[in-house]
C-alpha cells in the first residue's frame, strides 16, 4: 500500500534563517536552513516545502540565491512559496531544482498569474496555499495576510467567473473551489489557530475543504507528535500531512532538534 506522504515545513526569513512560528507569529531561531535541509536530506523524509514568510509583507522577491544553495544540498523534492509575483520568479526556481511552487497571495491579488502559471508549466507543479483562522465566534475563516481583495480572473471563461461570483471567499471550502478554478493541482492547507501549538490538526476544516476539493489536500497546522502524522490521512480524508514544530523540536520544550520517523515507523504510523 502506498502511504501519504510526510512534509516538513520549514519557514526561512529575509535574513536567510530558519524560524519555527506560533499562530504565525512568535518567530523562534531554528537554525541554518541549507544545514538543516541537508539533515532532512540524509533523514530521506518524502518532500519539503519551504515558505519565505516576510517575502510578501516586505515587497521583495524570493532569495534565489539561497534557494540555489538549498536546492544544490537537496536530492528529495522540494516546494517552495514566498515573494513569487511572475512567469519569470517560477522559471527561475524550477531552473534551480524547485519542483512545485506554492502561491499565496497571487490567489488574492493576481489569478491571472496562478492560471497563466497552470497552463505554462502544468496543474501538477501549481499550489494554492490556503491559510485558515478561526473568528472569535467560531468561524473558520480564509486568513488574508495582506487583506487583499480576490479579483477575478480574466483568464477564466465567463462561466467559469459566474461561479466564481457564486462564492464565499471567506469561507474555506468555497475558496478551495475557486483555487481549483484557477487551475492549481495542489492544496497546502494551514491552520493558523493551530500552527505551532501542539494542539492537533483541525480535522474539521481539513474534512470540509477535502470534500470541496477535488486535487490533493496537504494538511498543515497542530500536529502532536509523529503518531499524530496519520490523522489528518485516515480521519478526514487528507492525501498528505505537513507539520514543522514535531520535525525541528525535541519536545514541547521547544528545545532544537532535527528528526524524522526512518521508513519503518512511518510504516507503522499509516498502519490501517
Amino acid at each position: 500500500m502506498i502511504r501519504a506522504r510526510v512534509i516538513p515545513c520549514l519557514l526561512v526569513t529575509g535574513e536567510a534563517t530558519l524560524v519555527k512560528t506560533v499562530g504565525f507569529a512568535r518567530a523562534q531561531y531554528i537554525g541554518d536552513p541549507v544545514n538543516t535541509v541537508s539533515i532532512f536530506n540524509d533523514l530521506e523524509v518524502d518532500e519539503i516545502a519551504i515558505l519565505d514568510i516576510e517575502a510578501s509583507r516586505q515587497d521583495r522577491e524570493p532569495q534565489f540565491e539561497l534557494i540555489r544553495e538549498i536546492t544544490a544540498n537537496c536530492f528529495i523534492p522540494l516546494s517552495y512559496g514566498g515573494g513569487v509575483k511572475t512567469i519569470d520568479h517560477m522559471k527561475r526556481l524550477f531552473d534551480v531544482g524547485v519542483e512545485k511552487i506554492i502561491l499565496n497571495t497571487a490567489l488574492f491579488s493576481d489569478p491571472d498569474l496562478v492560471s497563466g502559471a497552470s497552463e505554462h508549466f502544468g496543474a501538477q507543479a501549481i499550489v494554492a496555499s490556503i491559510d485558515v483562522k478561526q473568528t472569535l465566534l467560531g468561524r473558520r475563516k480564509v486568513f488574508r495576510r495582506l487583506g487583499q481583495a480576490v479579483k477575478h480572473s480574466r483568464a477564466r471563461s465567463e462561466q467559469t467567473n459566474d461561479l466564481l461570483r457564486s462564492l464565499d471567499f471567506d469561507d474555506p471550502a468555497d475558496f478551495a473551489r475557486y483555487v481549483q478554478a484557477l487551475g492549481v493541482g495542489e492544496i497546502f492547507l494551514n491552520s493558523v489557530d493551530r500552527d505551532g501549538t501542539f494542539e492537533g490538526y483541525d480535522l474539521d476544516l481539513i474534512r470540509a475543504v477535502v470534500k470541496a476539493s477535488d486535487v490533493p489536500v496537504v494538511a498543515c497546522g497542530g500536529a502532536k507528535n509523529f503518531r499524530d502524522l496519520r490523522t489528518p490521512v485516515l480521519q478526514a480524508g487528507a492525501s498528505a500531512v505537513a507539520a514543522g514544530s514535531i520535525f525541528v523540536y525535541q519536545n514541547q520544550n521547544r528545545s532544537v532538534l532535527v528528526s524524522f520517523p526512518d521508513r519503518s515507523e512511518l510504516k507503522e504510523i499509516f498502519a490501517p
